[in-house]
C-alpha cells in the first residue's frame, strides 16, 4: 500500500473541496473566546455589516433579490426585509442565546444570520424574470418581467430581432431595432445597431434587454447589413 506524506494528504483534502472544512476552521477560531468575548465579537460583526450596507447604498446598490426561482425584487429598506437589513436585530437572537450553540452552528456551516446581497439596477434588469414587491414598489422597468423579455448580446443579434424594443440594462429605453451593422476586417469584427431613436455599438452596450416585437413598426430598410 502506498503511503502518502502529510503534505500530499492536505493537498488531496483541499482538492476534494470539503464543504465543511471552512466551517470547521471558523469553529476552531471561536473556541478560544469566552462567552462574553464571543458576544462582543457578534456586536463587532453587526457593526461591520451595517457599514457594508451603508457603503452599498452610497454606491446605489439599493435592491435585494429574494427567492431562487421566482425572483422578487425589494428595496433595501423594505419593511419585509427588516430582520435581515437591521443587523443589530438580526444578531440579537444569537447574542441572547447560548454561545456554545452558536459555535456548534459554525461547525455545521450555519453561523450567524444571513447577510442580504445588495445589487444595483443593472443587475436587476439583467435578470431574465422577476416580480417587484408590492409593499416597497421599487422603481424598475417592470413590475412583472417574464422570460419573454430577454437580455441579449449585440453580437447575437440577427434578422429575427428587427422590430423588437430594446432597453439598456438600467431600464433606459433604446427604441425599436431597425438595423444591424456588422463590420468585418482581416483581424476582427464588430457590431453596431440603429434603432428608432439612437445608434450605438457593442462598446457602449455589450448587451441589452430585448422586449417583444411591436407590429407595424419595422421599416423597409431594417434588414441586417454587413460593411
Amino acid at each position: 500500500m502506498q503511503t502518502r506524506t502529510e503534505a500530499e494528504i492536505l493537498a488531496a483534502k483541499a482538492s476534494a473541496g470539503d464543504r465543511y472544512s471552512q466551517a470547521e476552521t471558523n469553529y476552531r477560531q471561536q473556541r478560544h473566546l469566552s462567552d462574553d468575548e464571543l458576544r462582543a465579537w457578534m456586536t463587532e460583526q453587526a457593526s461591520l455589516e451595517k457599514a457594508e450596507i451603508r457603503q452599498a447604498v452610497d454606491e446605489k446598490r439599493v435592491y435585494v433579490v429574494a427567492g431562487k426561482d421566482a425572483h422578487r425584487v425589494h428595496l433595501y429598506d423594505c419593511s419585509s426585509l427588516r430582520e435581515q437589513i437591521d443587523r443589530d436585530h438580526a444578531w440579537s437572537f444569537w447574542q441572547i442565546g447560548s454561545a456554545e450553540s452558536f459555535r456548534l452552528q459554525l461547525a455545521h456551516g450555519d453561523g450567524g444570520p444571513r447577510m442580504p446581497e445588495l445589487v444595483d439596477r443593472a443587475a436587476i434588469e439583467a435578470l431574465r424574470s422577476y416580480v417587484t414587491c408590492q409593499i416597497c414598489a421599487p422603481s424598475v422597468s417592470h413590475t412583472s418581467k417574464s422570460r419573454g423579455v430577454r437580455t441579449t448580446k449585440l453580437t447575437s443579434f440577427s434578422a429575427r430581432h428587427i422590430g423588437r424594443e430594446l432597453s439598456a440594462l438600467d431600464g433606459t429605453s433604446l427604441g425599436l431595432l431597425e438595423r444591424i451593422i456588422t463590420t468585418i476586417d482581416r483581424y476582427s469584427s464588430s457590431v453596431a445597431v440603429q434603432t428608432s431613436t439612437v445608434s450605438f455599438d457593442e462598446t457602449e452596450h455589450p448587451a441589452v434587454i430585448v422586449g417583444p416585437a411591436v407590429s407595424g413598426t419595422v421599416s423597409s430598410g431594417s434588414a441586417p447589413s454587413t460593411e
